[in-house]
């Protein structure tokens, strides 16, 4: 597993608990913690297609 794995793993589960809450303001949070390992992880697979596609 990758380091950028790893690290939505971790994003992902450190949110769980705030998007589960009962108040709109840790929703929030925990949807933004989301969106920080999905977005590293996805920039992590552009930049490996966009060297394979150089090549």
């Amino acid at each position: 597993m990758g380091k950028r794995a790893i690290l939505t793993l971790l994003t992902c589960l450190v949110s769980v608990p705030f998007v589960t809450a009962p108040t709109a303001e840790t929703v929030g949070v925990g949807l933004f913690l989301a969106a920080i390992g999905v977005y590293a992880t996805a920039e992590s697979v552009g930049r490996r297609v966009a060297t394979r596609v150089a090549f």
